[in-house]
């Protein structure tokens, strides 16, 4: 017998250790495996147990050596039945063979069938090899020792007469668990093999359970070479059935497919080949796995850029003995959700009232994802109901349900559950029901300051109260420079501070150390904001200071209007607004709405050819174009240039600046998924606030509404009105000497 050290000083001179070492199994003899080694003396053994005539033997043995010879990487996974892993396909190859060997038999081919036997044999004896049926790295080497130091005693056929101890026949029912059986069994023999071998080399102890693993794969193999006759051990395919976790996952992510194969009982059948296809465009892709003890096979595919929302129907197939068992699950790509949030028509309704619920769902660039399924789980006391609808094209999924008699002083909640992205998430509204006699629960929140920097500031608090990584920063003085920046305010998540031209107030300073910004945005040229600003900035704990001033205030809003865009990055979906330049409340109206959907904000210069800026927005993407006000505000030779240019332009106006916002805000909640509750209203004769402000409501999702600084206008007064139920919080912007108590008092009325 070869000394180990000279067998392991063989096995590192052998460039194939590790994993590809499990091909190997025993030995295949000398000259390219056509010679005599351990698998022909495993299969010569076998078939004098066996009694066997039929069989060619040379045609056999000349097979044993071909899975390790001749075949590829591919083939490793049938050479092993670990415990887990891809490296589970004995059972399944033996069983593929064994059917082969059959047919070929009951067909007259005998040398056929006596090849099949050959390469049967291979698989069948490789898993009785221990160290073949649990994988540990640290056991490449004695591994390859171990066999080599075996094969030593198989040169010829007689060799190492006594190792095998004889049994009567059994009869073999099912090839495939007939062999996982045995590697279960060769597996029971691991750890005491693998201790005795590492310790001190092939001993007694390694030798008795040597001899014991090939005395059970001879006496197997002699069972199996008895049944081929017959075509008692045939196995079949199972009946597969394939499903999916997680039904909506991401492109570029890791997606799941399972699949469970049972016996006509029900019961798991282990070691079966499932073949899943994967149809991605990239091509079709397949992938082996390999049932495990109870039956189950998963497949892992990364997928690539898959069609959003366009099935992806994954086969799972089962093929053995002649048949075959396919199942199908289907996946469907969807965006990763950035935001999803639900909100209620009614935030106290009276008993049998028709509500409605909303389910706002953007992507994590702040885009809609549309056709989502959305479950609307509705719990009353102990009373549970559920409903699934879909989201539009504006990421809204919508549900109505009368309330009946809903117990008074009960919570009702809804909550709207979705899966996208291959992740779960979840919003939950609810509310009291009341009956006709309740009173309404007005929520009326003041934020305002001493003046208009602080009550900047007091928004700022409001709508971060977590703090911020970033501000931008606007004069308070004048308002042309600032009116594009409700876009990149949006795409930052950051609050708009108001400054002086020279300096930065006290109060501005303290809210940017309560934020914990380290960057600011300088809106505007120093002509609005001076240096000295930066260096105050600074004081407060700034480190980063970028700045977007051009000549006029034109050139600023597109210079503003490209950082919003290249910030928004993939999540912009090519949507600009149009307002005047001249005026604030246009821009102002649409400042929530900009800054929830990254939508930028150009300016129209009255006294400037259509074109130019027409020509400016095209090359910087814009492909669809929101006009904001009348034709006194911007013309309508701009809009008609603007829809021949881009393709797309349409026009929100009011007869006054009062009716534009309301339709602005209008716009917010039935197409682009903002809501009226916590709805904001500053004054529309002056700027600061509602520039402020925008941030406040697309940070709670919702609208400002601009209104006379005296007497509630009368198109904010209509939509109030028409919207009253949805609305359970009004937020006033602004002190009572820019928005009137009485103001406040009529907004009051109208919503009680």
């Amino acid at each position: 017998m070869v000394s180990r050290q000279g067998l392991v000083a063989m096995v590192m001179a052998v460039t194939m250790l590790c994993t590809p070492s499990l091909a190997l199994g025993w030995s295949n003899g000398p000259d390219d495996g056509n010679g005599y080694g351990t698998h022909d003396w495993v299969l010569d053994e076998a078939l004098a147990l066996s009694g066997e005539t039929w069989v060619d033997r040379e045609a056999a043995l000349l097979k044993t050596d071909d899975p390790d010879t001749l075949y590829g990487d591919e083939d490793k996974i049938y050479h092993t039945f670990m415990v887990d892993g891809d490296y589970r396909g004995a059972p399944a190859k033996v069983a593929e063979l064994y059917y082969d060997a059959v047919v070929a038999y009951q067909e007259g081919r005998l040398t056929e069938a006596s090849e099949y036997l050959g390469l049967l044999s291979h698989y069948y004896s490789d898993i009785g090899v221990p160290y073949h049926t649990f994988y540990n790295e640290a056991d490449a080497a004695d591994h390859l020792a171990y066999e080599l130091e075996v094969d030593s005693n198989h040169r010829n056929p007689g060799d190492a007469s006594g190792w095998i101890t004889p049994r009567s026949r059994r009869a073999v029912t099912d090839i495939r668990q007939q062999t996982v059986d045995m590697a279960i069994a060769s597996r029971a023999t691991y750890a005491s093999l693998r201790s005795a071998y590492a310790s001190s080399g092939y001993n007694s102890t390694v030798d008795s359970i040597t001899k014991s693993n090939l005395s059970m794969v001879v006496n197997g193999l002699a069972d199996v070479i008895c049944s081929i006759a017959d075509a008692e051990g045939v196995s079949g395919p199972g009946i597969v059935s394939a499903s999916v976790p997680t039904t909506y996952v991401g492109r570029d992510k890791l997606a799941r497919v399972d699949a469970k194969v049972l016996d006509a009982s029900g019961d798991p059948i282990e070691g079966v080949l499932v073949r899943f296809t994967w149809p991605k465009i990239a091509g079709t892709v397949v992938d082996i796995e390999f049932t495990d003890e109870n039956g189950l096979a998963t497949s892992w595919e990364l997928l690539g850029k898959e069609t959003y929302n366009k099935p992806l129907v994954v086969t799972a197939t089962s093929e053995c003995g002649g048949k075959s068992s396919t199942s199908s699950a289907t996946l469907i790509p969807t965006e990763v959700i950035g935001y999803i949030k639900t909100g209620v028509s009614n935030h106290s309704p009276e008993q049998g009232t028709l509500l409605t619920v909303r389910t706002v769902i953007l992507n994590e660039k702040g885009k809609p994802i549309s056709g989502l399924p959305v479950t609307f789980t509705w719990t009353h006391k102990t009373t549970t109901l559920t409903y699934t609808t879909t989201t539009n094209a504006w990421g809204v999924a919508y549900h109505q349900r009368n309330i009946g008699q809903s117990t008074l002083g009960f919570r009702v909640y809804v909550k709207a559950q979705t899966q996208s992205g291959g992740i779960n998430r979840s919003s939950t509204a609810s509310w009291l029901p009341k009956s006709p006699l309740d009173p309404v629960g007005l929520s009326m929140v003041k934020v305002e300051g001493s003046n208009r920097f602080e009550t900047a500031v007091k928004i700022s608090a409001k709508a971060f109260p977590n703090g911020a990584d970033t501000v931008l920063v606007a004069t308070g003085r004048s308002f042309p420079d600032a009116l594009g920046g409700a876009a990149l305010a949006g795409g930052y998540n950051a609050p708009i501070l108001l400054v002086e031209k020279t300096s930065v107030p006290s109060t501005v300073k303290a809210e940017i150390q309560r934020l914990g910004a380290k960057t600011a945005i300088i809106l505007g040229g120093t002509g609005a904001v001076s240096t000295s600003v930066e260096s105050s900035l600074r004081s407060a704990g700034i480190t980063t200071i970028k700045r977007y001033g051009e000549a006029t205030r034109y050139s600023t809003a597109r210079k503003i209007a490209q950082a919003a865009i290249a910030k928004a990055g993939a999540g912009w979906d090519g949507t600009a607004f149009v307002a005047t330049g001249v005026t604030f409340p246009d821009a102002l109206a649409a400042s929530p709405l900009s800054a929830f959907r990254k939508w930028p904000i150009y300016l129209s210069n009255p006294a400037e050819d259509p074109a130019t800026l027409i020509s400016q927005m095209k090359a910087d993407g814009v492909k669809r174009v929101i006009i904001l006000g009348g034709a006194a505000a911007v013309s309508t030779d701009f809009e008609t240039a603007a829809r021949s240019a881009l393709g797309s332009a349409e026009r929100i106006a009011g007869d006054d600046r009062y009716d534009t916002g309301a339709l602005v805000a209008e716009y917010g909640v039935e197409s682009c998924g903002l809501i009226w509750d916590g709805v904001a209203v500053a004054t529309g004769q002056d700027f600061p606030d509602a520039l402020a402000g925008g941030m406040l409501g697309s940070m709670k999702g919702t609208v400002i509404l601009l209104t006379g600084g005296t007497n509630l206008s009368p198109d904010p007064r209509g939509l109030l009105t028409e919207a009253s139920g949805s609305i359970g919080t009004v937020h006033f912007l602004g002190g009572s000497s820019v928005l009137k108590d009485s103001v406040r008092d009529q907004i009051g009325s109208l919503l009680d």
